[in-house]
């Protein structure tokens, strides 16, 4: 499906139209009871559409980018619809807690449910927001200096880049990245080290993505031209300054870099989480790498004995790589020891079993009830069938509709603004405005008598009932066993 980026509309009504496709085909592959798991930005509308289709089933939601601030998600025209597709879920979950509460903050300032901590209250159910980072398969990497294969590979970097420290970087080539800004650091790093020439090495391992976009295409050659430059300023025939890789490798290739790199330089512009930061310290058993990692990303919410960096400012990124490279031994192996010891406790299958197991977890409503507003149309709809009414009947509870509740009763007198409304309400010969309250009689009189209009007090045992003709007037009506007062 083609989609045209210089047209948001288009863009919109496109990204719709797949997020209908997508429920249509969940719906037909799946049961009424079976649990559904749904991943990531392309399908935020999703949740909302199959919540229509199954009220009662368990949806699950996970995003793996950012959720940006309040200020910038709002920004957008289709907030509101994104925020209610996303509130579709039983369960949504996110990255970071940073994350979750750039959520929250969005639902409150749209009005949307009743926002708790980690949960927002609707009318008919609750939706649990979490933050849960994903981990990696830490044995996977922890292990694969055992294999053979990942030794030879091992052995050759070994030679090639022997007596020299290898700054490693892996990502795609995307601009969220940030590789232009790790290679002008670097740039700066050399110019203002000579003392490091030839001494190091920055491997970049570019891995292509979305290439048919332009501006990737511009990175990409923009990349290119960075790395000739910095090679051409400072390399020599013994000595390229950079490496670049320009396609995806076998695990072993990969496995063998992350061991042989003693720094690893990961400095998105923004990320999500970013797994490449936990692959690298799982594959060093012994300590001995050194993770720069940007404090935007969401991984430095766990990892927060990394060399933290602002992807932002080249001299943050050059003193990032300057104290990396000259950390002493001590200081690297205790800080990789505690980051170690938490990607261990947060596997990927740790991750994905506890979503799943809170998904499951029933969640009680809470005794609170919630009202709902009116939309657009239906605003739009009640007004004209009020014009065209000839009668009209008007019933109205006091407290917490016409004056806020108040902790002390004797405090909630009506304004001048509800006093005005309510006698432009009755002045009209076609309605009938009836204020029914358990509050007594007296208050009521006291506050609204002056007004032509039906007052119910005490829950029904005091009426004081007023039409336009005979006006108002009081009478008592005896019931069996009880005693009521009816005002005519």
């Amino acid at each position: 499906m083609k989609i045209d980026t210089g047209d948001s509309a288009t863009n919109w009504r496109t990204y719709k139209e797949v997020n209908k496709l997508y429920a249509d085909t969940t719906l037909t592959l799946s049961r009424e009871n079976d649990r559904l798991w749904l991943h990531d930005y392309q399908l935020m509308l999703l949740p909302e559409m199959l919540r229509v289709a199954r009220p009662k089933s368990h949806v699950g939601f996970f995003l793996h980018i950012p959720f940006p601030s309040s200020a910038i998600f709002l920004d957008s025209k289709h907030a509101t619809e994104l925020t209610k597709g996303l509130l579709g879920a039983n369960l949504i979950g996110m990255h970071t807690s940073a994350y979750v509460e750039n959520f929250l903050a969005s639902c409150r300032e749209l009005q949307i449910g009743l926002v708790a901590p980690r949960k927002v209250i609707l009318p008919e159910r609750v939706v649990r927001v979490t933050d849960l980072p994903i981990g990696i398969d830490y044995r996977k990497f922890a292990d694969a200096s055992r294999s053979l294969e990942v030794n030879i590979e091992h052995k050759k970097l070994q030679w090639k880049y022997f007596g020299k420290k290898v700054i490693l970087t892996i990502d795609r080539l995307d601009p969220s990245k940030g590789l232009l800004g790790r290679l002008k650091a670097y740039r700066m790093l050399l110019a203002e080290n000579p003392n490091l020439r030839s001494k190091v090495v920055m491997v970049m391992q570019a891995m292509p993505s979305r290439t048919e976009v332009a501006t990737y295409q511009q990175l990409r050659i923009d990349v290119e031209k960075l790395v000739q430059q910095i090679n051409s300023q400072f390399g020599t025939s013994r000595w390229q300054p950079v490496e670049t890789i320009f396609s995806p490798l076998p695990f072993a290739q990969y496995a063998a870099l992350y061991q042989r790199a003693d720094v690893a330089f990961i400095a998105p512009i923004r990320d999500g989480m970013n797994l490449v930061a936990k692959e690298y310290l799982a594959s060093h058993p012994k300590s001995d790498g050194i993770l720069i990692l940007s404090e935007t990303a969401g991984a430095a919410e766990e990892l927060k004995d990394a060399v933290l960096v602002n992807p932002y400012k080249l001299r943050s990124l050059v003193t990032g790589l300057t104290d990396a490279l000259n950390m002493t031994p001590s200081s690297f192996l205790r800080r990789t020891r505690k980051m170690q010891r938490i990607l261990r406790g947060n596997t990927i299958d740790k991750w994905a079993s506890g979503f799943i197991d809170l998904l499951e977890t029933p969640v009680p409503l809470p005794r609170i009830r919630l009202t709902r507003g009116l939309g657009q149309i239906q605003s739009a709809e009640l007004i004209a069938d009020y014009h065209q009414a000839r009668k009209r009947l008007i019933l109205l509870d006091y407290d917490g509709t016409l004056e806020p509740i108040k902790k002390r009763p004797e405090d909630a007198k009506p304004s001048q603004a509800t006093l005005a409304a309510l006698k432009r309400l009755a002045k009209d010969p076609r309605n009938h405005v009836a204020i029914i309250s358990g509050r007594d009689r007296k208050n009521l009189m006291d506050w609204l008598g002056a007004i032509p209009v039906t007052l119910v007090a005490e829950h029904g045992g005091f009426i004081r009932l007023h039409d336009h003709k005979r006006g108002a007037k009081q009478t008592n009506i005896h019931l069996p066993g009880k005693k009521c007062y009816k005002t005519t």
